[in-house]
């Protein structure tokens, strides 16, 4: 993207990282550094209390905890244990690695405003809106669809593992309290399709997250609200739209166009991948879920991601988690770069084959 002079800075935006940390890029890459090293110590240290409480020895302790501190903290998903983290059996580790999971949704250029004193940016920001919206929404319709079924005994139970998996899913981390065969006979079809639906926003852009991106859904939704008020105002009349992210700004048709872009390719990139996993054979709503978590880079299954999966399969998700990490630009922008670069040679080969 760096070598694409003037056309970098409209890419930057249309990838929702229009903050900076801080001025220089070095001084941005230290204070990322240290914000990320101060979250895991704090993060490796919190974690190995439960954990020696429950019975590990202090080194496995140390290692288990520093493996989920930078899993949750980096939405990587993964443990040092075949089952996740449901392996540890601790409801104090879950509430810590909730913790971290908020921590790692969180754009790094809200953490220079936490670091300057300005914390009244984090409570206005746009993102922050967005997702606070989104998880408790989420939290409500799952404890509902939830509680219809019987497979909870106690409603502290149902309220433990749909908090933690809808976080999970909706910070693109992973974690999950419940086996897959259980998110889809014993939960329920209409907790899976939830969950499927929690992991398509991410968290904030400039995070550790995937997916489409909060601050992406929130401009969407101010476009809504801007496309209808010009309808129902008179033609003279031009209102405007405000949103808050690093200050008051106001909604640009630019802006709004390269948020609902983005937006379209996630759909369309689920709705191949959804189309791929039924054509390997896969009931609907599992292909749909499995086609979210990869683009999302969710991490989350219904199982049909295995050793044994088809390897049309395999190839369809590696190039869903590329394109939806890289957020597509990057990608595109890298093709063009290259096709650009080879134009001269190309056409040089076609002037000589036609002489």
């Amino acid at each position: 993207i760096f070598v694409m002079g003037a056309g970098a800075a409209s890419i930057y935006t249309a990838e929702a990282r229009e903050g900076r940390v801080m001025p220089e890029i070095r001084q941005m890459a230290r204070f990322i550094f240290k914000v990320t090293a101060i979250i895991i110590a704090v993060g490796t240290a919190a974690c190995s209390i439960p954990l020696l409480f429950g019975g590990q020895t202090p080194l496995r302790a140390a290692f288990s905890s520093l493996w989920i501190t930078i899993s949750a903290f980096a939405t990587g998903g993964m443990t040092g244990q075949s089952m996740g983290i449901m392996a540890y059996h601790s409801w104090p580790l879950e509430i810590i690695s909730v913790c971290l999971m908020f921590f790692g949704i969180i754009n790094f250029t809200l953490y220079g405003d936490i670091w300057k004193g300005r914390v009244k940016r984090l409570l206005k920001d746009i993102e922050v809106h967005t997702m606070a919206i989104w998880i408790l929404g989420l939290v409500l319709v799952l404890t509902i669809v939830v509680m219809s079924g019987d497979y909870f005994n106690s409603f502290t139970a149902l309220l433990r593992r749909v908090v933690f998996l809808v976080i999970s899913a909706a910070t693109n981390v992973g974690f999950s309290t419940v086996y897959s065969g259980q998110l889809i006979y014993a939960m329920g079809s209409g907790a899976l399709f939830m969950i499927g639906v929690g992991m398509i926003i991410g968290g904030s852009s400039s995070s550790t997250t995937g997916g489409i991106k909060a601050f992406r859904i929130g401009i969407c939704a101010k476009t809504v609200v801007q496309t209808l008020r010009e309808a129902l105002v008179p033609d003279r009349v031009m209102p405007r739209t405000f949103y808050y992210h690093m200050g008051r700004k106001v909604l640009t048709a630019d802006l709004a166009s390269s948020a609902m872009t983005i937006f379209l390719m996630y759909i369309l990139t689920f709705a191949v991948g959804a189309v791929a996993g039924i054509i390997c054979g896969y009931d609907a709503l599992p292909a749909i879920f499995e086609s979210i978590s990869a683009a999302s880079n969710g991490g989350l299954s219904a199982g049909i991601v295995s050793p044994g999966m088809p390897v049309f399969l395999e190839v369809v998700y590696i190039i869903e988690m590329l394109l939806g990490r890289l957020e597509f630009i990057a990608v595109f922008a890298m093709v063009l770069q290259v096709v650009h670069s080879l134009e001269p040679k190309a056409g040089w080969w076609w002037e000589r084959r036609r002489s």
